[in-house]
């Protein structure tokens, strides 16, 4: 988690504690070997949802195709995405 805030310029370091817990998950969105997105998905009543997906420096996610794969892969797995 440290290399992805540090690559990424944003603070999911500071989630380590929230990820011990079990409640929160930090995933790591990769085109290329690069990381393009942070992905944040929290549990709540036995439910996954992504909360944040952000890019570089917490930017918005600006790509369609990004957007369209994190949606994908989200359905695929049973986790609620945000609305962009």
């Amino acid at each position: 988690m440290y290399e992805e805030s540090e690559d990424m310029h944003n603070c999911v370091f500071g989630y380590v504690n929230r990820c011990n817990t079990g409640n929160t998950i930090i995933f790591s969105v990769k085109a290329d070997d690069t990381r393009v997105v942070t992905l944040e998905i929290a549990k709540y009543n036995k439910e996954y949802r992504i909360v944040q997906a952000r890019e570089k420096y917490n930017k918005k996610v600006s790509n369609n195709e990004t957007k369209n794969i994190i949606r994908i892969w989200a359905d695929e797995n049973n986790i609620k995405t945000i609305n962009w």
